[in-house]
């Protein structure tokens, strides 16, 4: 890999080679571009291409495997804007992925199968913004993940993600609110078994004890939300009620 910066301008080239003793020699690499048109604005575009074997399961697990599996190769294109200062930053990415022999696992028939051609293209918006002790992050993600063949969803994939975190921070403590939340999916690759959208609140919290140590604490899903991430038949996996968490860090200065 290569990467230069020169006056406002910045890019990278990167090149790799996959030897598999199953699926030969396979070449992948990328580049991209970068201006800077002043210490606030910064555009970007780049280009990428990879490679993804079967697992050993993937092939040979019994009841699900599939050992006539192709190995997964793909294009992706972004193109990004991005703004930032001292107490604001915004960015708006698009991307275009095209996935040829897209390995997924269809729980309706409970095996893996190849798609051959699988297109996900969407935006990606994010953003933070500081007033005084307050701090508002926002990030949604709109695609389509699609496979081109019959226009169906891919399993389990959301048209829309989102991610609205708000925090404040007073003396040694911060504390923090956030909602996660996500559209309609389908279990399947046939788009027949549907899953529901689905909203989460967390709540976090941290003190810091000295220099060196802090304590950090999050509560998960504390409306104790039912939703589904996946189904075998009409069989809802286990997913986590309200939970929390407690951790003691230490990082020395």
């Amino acid at each position: 890999s290569y990467l230069a910066n020169v006056g406002a301008h910045s890019g990278h080239l990167s090149y790799r080679d996959d030897h598999n003793s199953s699926f030969g020699n396979n070449q992948t690499g990328g580049i991209g571009y970068g201006y800077s048109f002043n210490e606030n604005w910064r555009i970007t575009a780049s280009y990428g291409s990879a490679f993804k074997a079967p697992t050993f399961n993937d092939l040979y697990y019994p009841f699900f495997s599939n050992p006539n599996l192709s190995p997964e190769k793909s294009d992706n294109v972004e193109a990004g804007l991005r703004y930032h200062d001292a107490d604001t930053t915004l960015s708006a990415t698009l991307f275009d992925n095209r996935i040829r022999n897209l390995i997924a696992f269809d729980l309706s028939t409970f095996t893996i199968e190849n798609v051959n051609k699988a297109r996900i293209k969407g935006l990606s918006l994010a953003g933070s913004q500081r007033w005084g002790n307050f701090t508002v992050q926002a990030s949604a993600d709109i695609q389509s993940p699609r496979d081109e063949a019959t226009d169906h969803l891919l399993a389990r994939r959301a048209n829309r993600n989102g991610k609205l975190n708000l925090s404040y921070d007073w003396q040694d403590w911060r504390f923090g609110a956030e909602i996660l939340s996500t559209s309609s999916r389908y279990n399947d690759l046939a788009n027949t078994a549907h899953l529901d959208g689905y909203t989460l609140f967390n709540l976090t919290t941290a003190y810091k004890i000295n220099s060196d140590w802090s304590i950090q604490a999050r509560a998960n899903n504390v409306f104790d939300k039912e939703y589904v991430l996946a189904k075998e038949g009409n069989i809802p996996y286990n997913t986590p009620g309200a939970n929390l968490f407690v951790n003691i860090r230490y990082q020395p200065e």
